[in-house]
């Protein structure tokens, strides 16, 4: 009768919790390391060391004063129900009980508390045991602990079945995770076989384009034709590098990573997405030339899984006769400009001899003699639409 009283009284607090439970479909994931134990004893709940937490009332929110209170309520029934359960056994029903005190106690901000519980319904045996891993991961990345500890248990948690890479770019336990290069480490050694999450995280940290039109001219590829523009604090900022781990949307981007003399600099420059694809615009820039520094801009559009539908090469530089420029309008037109160049007598030597590039300054002339239009359709296409233009002027 007293074992039937305590299944009847968790039943209650269970229902009367619904309404604070976290969904981990509203989670989001992140990285590795090994796990650590929290250096308090995990403690069965009894009648002398049951929680004692007192709600937190702020002043700014009410709202959710009120909320932390009645869950408050909600924990202290569940912790009775618990001191009872414990007692009597009921090990399924008392590994359950764990891990929804844990979640109240983690939505209650009381991190220490919520580890040690869902500790203590691992130990019980809870079921499925990436739910109890992964929200281990969210109690240590809100206490604000070492990385390492937080990618083990994600770890663990992908290795017991975990698969919701979302939760890694978007809940806001890992919001400190995602301001640092980690990010990409862990997420791609969780999912890094899963082209589909692999292009979430390659679209998450790409930039934001803000402006629709897009240009490079002759000025613009060869204003910035030196190591200094490339070095530049601000540079790297607003066009940031393209890691390694995507080799598989970005052709080389991986040996340059493992280059011995530092390899080409890969870095994004314009990113859009649509309804039905992503238009990526990257710039690759060699490592070594002669006399003009070689860099290229290329267009490629991704539908929403990664696979590539269309690629063009819009912008070139890197001979001494030639260089290509583009611009892409608001109305997602493509126009390819091809120049001819004339550069100022001797120059080429004496940049060799001062040990620089050659740049804006030392150009003659340019002229333009073809210019060729392209199109993106719904679905991602690039095609042409019109035939070339020539013009020597």
């Amino acid at each position: 009768m007293k074992y039937l009283i305590s299944i009847s009284l968790l039943a209650f607090v269970f229902a009367s919790l619904t309404q604070f439970s976290t969904s981990d479909n509203d989670l989001i994931q992140h990285h590795e390391v090994a796990p650590t134990i929290p250096s308090e004893p995990l403690l069965p709940l009894n009648a002398e060391n049951h929680s004692t937490i007192e709600p937190s009332v702020g002043k700014r929110n009410k709202r959710k004063a009120k909320v932390v209170s009645t869950a408050y309520k909600g924990m202290k029934e569940l912790e009775r129900a618990l001191i009872i359960l414990e007692e009597q056994g009921g090990a399924e029903d008392i590994a359950s009980a764990y891990f929804q005190l844990a979640q109240r106690q983690l939505d209650s901000l009381q991190y220490d508390k919520a580890i040690n519980y869902f500790l203590n319904a691992e130990q019980k045996g809870f079921h499925p045991l990436n739910k109890v891993y992964f929200q281990l991961a969210r109690a240590y990345a809100f206490k604000d602990l070492q990385l390492g500890t937080v990618e083990d248990y994600l770890k663990k948690a992908r290795q017991h079945g975990f698969r919701n890479y979302r939760a890694l770019l978007y809940d806001k336990a890992f919001s400190k995770l995602r301001k640092t290069q980690e990010l990409v480490y862990i997420y791609t050694d969780l999912f890094g076989n899963n082209q589909k999450a692999m292009f979430k995280l390659f679209c998450y940290v790409a930039p934001r384009s803000k402006e629709i039109d897009f240009s490079i001219d002759t000025a613009l590829l060869f204003n910035s034709n030196n190591q200094a523009v490339r070095d530049n604090p601000i540079h790297q900022r607003s066009k940031p590098t393209i890691p390694f781990q995507f080799s598989a949307f970005i052709e080389g981007v991986d040996e340059a990573a493992f280059s011995r003399s530092g390899g080409d600099d890969f870095r994004f420059e314009y990113v859009r997405k649509a309804t039905d694809y992503v238009a990526v615009l990257y710039s690759r820039t060699s490592s070594w030339s002669e006399y003009i520094l070689p860099k290229q801009y290329r267009l490629i559009t991704f539908d929403r899984e990664g696979n590539k539908i269309s690629e063009l090469l819009l912008a070139k530089r890197g001979s001494l006769s030639t260089a290509k420029g583009f611009e892409i309008r608001n109305d997602d037109i493509i126009d390819v400009i091809d120049y001819q160049l004339e550069w100022k007598k001797d120059v080429a030597e004496l940049a060799f001899k001062e040990g620089r590039f050659l740049n804006l300054q030392d150009l003659k002339n340019c002229q333009v003699f073809q210019k060729t239009s392209y199109s993106i359709n719904r679905k991602g296409r690039i095609e042409i639409q019109e035939s070339p233009l020539f013009s020597m002027r």
